[in-house]
């Protein structure tokens, strides 16, 4: 965490740290910039594919206790699951890039803004009971949650800075989850919601969260032609061991190189 006296990190709206001029985020200088990008973007796709190995074994053990769910599920999935040209792109490119701009970018920063405003309201802590100009040019024109750091920039406001973060990540992976129309897809969007937001957080980018969309979805549509077939049972519950592990790892190094 950025200490007291800290210089706050400069984040603009979360496509961005300028918007969509700094697409990559913040990541890197600008002479190791291009080597840290590439190593980010393998970075996302082998944490999709990951994803998606992990959660959708589990989630097949899961139905396998219940034919019926297991049969409503397979109805849900299999359009989607299409090889035609139209379905790829709707899948691998579309749902991606329309889903992130709207969840992540739109959402997340709407909620974080708005708990901003209600965080100073019911705990007070600005000046003057209200708001410095400067806290709210950069509430509406910045990262809000930086404008705790600019106004505080002590404990509490590092404290109240991550129930906002949290909070905020909560309420879009839970509208991501519920915009899927269904409980099996529901639950485990919403926890790729909460990885996602992860990635936004970190990077100040919705692009890497993109890229890791879009690995989820097209991985899901490729797995079969992939993996060998059939896997035995003992290795296909290693694998998926594996690839939680995987995730996880990847995680503990995001969330490491955000603190």
């Amino acid at each position: 965490m950025k200490g007291q006296n800290d210089t706050p990190r400069q984040a603009g709206f979360p496509l961005g740290e300028e918007g969509f001029g700094d697409s990559f985020g913040d990541i890197g200088t600008k002479k190791n910039r291009l080597p840290e990008i590439l190593r980010t973007i393998l970075l996302m796709v082998l944490l999709g594919a990951a994803i998606q190995l992990s959660f959708s074994n589990i989630l097949t053990y899961i139905l396998e206790a219940n034919e019926q769910a297991a049969a409503e599920y397979e109805q849900i999935v299999s359009p989607l699951l299409s090889m035609e040209p139209k379905m790829i792109f709707r899948v691998g490119v579309f749902a991606p890039v329309t889903e992130e701009i709207l969840f992540r970018g739109g959402i997340f920063f709407l909620f974080r803004w708005l708990l901003f405003i209600l965080s100073g309201v019911f705990f007070g802590g600005i000046t003057n009971a209200g708001y410095s100009d400067n806290a709210l040019r950069l509430a509406f024109l910045k990262e809000p949650v930086r404008a705790l750091e600019e106004e505080g920039g002590n404990r509490l406001w590092q404290k109240r800075r991550n129930y906002v973060y949290l909070t905020a990540n909560i309420l879009q992976a839970l509208l991501f989850g519920i915009y899927h129309g269904n409980i099996y897809q529901g639950c485990y969007a919403f926890l790729i919601g909460l990885i996602f937001g992860l990635i936004v957080l970190t990077y100040h980018t919705i692009i890497y969260g993109i890229i890791a969309h879009s690995s989820v979805n097209l991985f899901g549509l490729y797995m079969d032609r992939i993996l060998p077939g059939p896997i035995l049972k003992p290795a296909e519950f290693a694998l998926t061991i594996g690839s939680v592990f995987v995730v996880g790892g990847i995680l503990l190094y995001i969330y490491r190189k955000r603190i």
